[in-house]
């Protein structure tokens, strides 16, 4: 796939994977873009996070987040 972004242009492989949340939760079939970026191993997008309620709160100097999707 070609993908454009703030450092140009460059191509990814495109994956289907199913992505399972530290909550239990999963999302099936979603199409991941593989990149040579090593700072991080996933990079969760909208996609997903509308699926759900996701709260990020500061909490004792610690950033905190929990992620809920209600699957029906």
């Amino acid at each position: 796939m070609e993908l454009s972004g703030i450092n140009g242009e460059s191509e990814a492989d495109v994956y289907t994977v199913h992505v399972v949340l530290p909550s239990g939760d999963a999302v099936i079939n979603v199409e991941a873009l593989g990149s040579d970026y090593s700072d991080y191993d996933v990079i969760i997008g909208m996609d997903i996070i509308m699926l759900g309620e996701f709260h990020f709160d500061k909490v004792d100097d610690h950033n905190v987040f929990s992620f809920n999707i209600q699957l029906q």
